[in-house]
């Protein structure tokens, strides 16, 4: 990992220029996990108007791995000119706290430049194992402690933080198995190789409906129409179980400001296409339209509170 992260950094750096013919080539947005998780599906879905708003092709790579650290790294070590942008979100500021020496700062190292969604967490099991309540999988938990596991799509990422916040809240010793993104994460819980995972809509609607996955619950403080029979995780007695889960478009620290309204706007038309407002409904997304300011400050202030929360609860760091 040290050697990755050590080649990772002598991506060559120059200094950010401010340029009014931006974009004048291909822009990369790099996503740091693999292909069909949400973080790729919320891109691809904008790619094609970003093309068409900005008149340049959109380069869209996965680079998955540590936790989305691997993508996060080539990111902030590339030049700040525009052209090299990071799908980044809920990772890229919770990964740091759960891999010490990763090359990066999200505070330092990274400006916002245009958010895209915030989805909720769905707790989901496989549909034959034989639980059908939240307290069923605590009781599952307690009566053999180790043995019930969680997935997540990386060291530190949301379904990691999330699982390992219901451990501390419900008393329970559970094991986490970290996967290099959601996609083979969720092949194994439909596999049943692991017990349960949160998970956003993206991801479960279709299992959900074939009757391949059951949820146990949701992590938002109301129940969601489309499931009314699903209780709330503060309906089960796990009150303020709210994890916040954003995706957005990040840059390397000095990119001109020019340059990040431009991909802010072409962003946001994209938003508000009813093609885009339908597909990101069908993964259970709200798409998140904000202005380059607002969404820095957003951003800021998610920094901070994972901070101040990790600190107060250090043993949720526990892998």
């Amino acid at each position: 990992m040290a050697m990755l992260f050590a080649a990772i950094a002598l991506v060559a750096t120059s200094p950010a220029r401010s340029n009014s013919s931006y974009p004048n080539k291909p822009i990369r947005i790099l996503i740091p996990f693999e292909p069909g998780g949400p973080t790729d599906l919320f891109v691809r879905a904008i790619a094609p108007i970003m093309t068409q708003e900005l008149k340049q092709n959109i380069i869209i790579e996965n680079k998955p791995g540590a936790g989305g650290s691997i993508a996060a790294a080539y990111v902030a070590r590339s030049p700040g000119d525009g052209y090299t942008l990071l799908a980044g979100g809920s990772p890229t500021v919770l990964t740091p706290h759960f891999i010490p020496g990763v090359p990066f700062d999200a505070k330092r190292d990274f400006t916002a430049v245009a958010p895209l969604c915030i989805t909720p967490y769905y707790l989901v099991v496989n549909q034959k194992l034989p639980v059908n309540s939240v307290h069923d999988l605590i009781e599952m938990a307690k009566k053999s402690p180790g043995s019930v596991t969680y997935a997540s799509s990386g060291v530190g990422n949301g379904p990691h933080v999330a699982g390992a916040r219901f451990g501390v809240l419900t008393d329970t010793k559970l094991t986490h198995v970290p996967y290099k993104g959601t996609a083979p994460a969720t092949n194994d819980l439909l596999a049943g190789r692991v017990t349960f995972m949160f998970l956003s809509m993206t991801t479960v609607r279709g299992y959900i409906q074939s009757g391949l996955l059951k949820v146990l619950a949701v992590a938002t403080p109301q129940r969601d129409p489309e499931f009314p029979d699903v209780p709330t995780l503060a309906e089960v007695g796990l009150p303020n179980f709210y994890p916040k889960v954003w995706y957005g478009l990040l840059a390397p620290s000095g990119m001109p400001e020019e340059a990040k309204k431009k991909i802010n706007l072409a962003v946001a038309h994209a938003l508000r296409e009813p093609a885009v407002v339908k597909q990101y409904a069908k993964y259970g997304a709200n798409p998140f339209v904000s202005g380059v300011q607002k969404f820095q400050s957003f951003y800021d202030d998610d920094i901070k509170q994972w901070h101040d929360f990790f600190e107060s609860h250090p043993d949720l760091l526990k892998k």
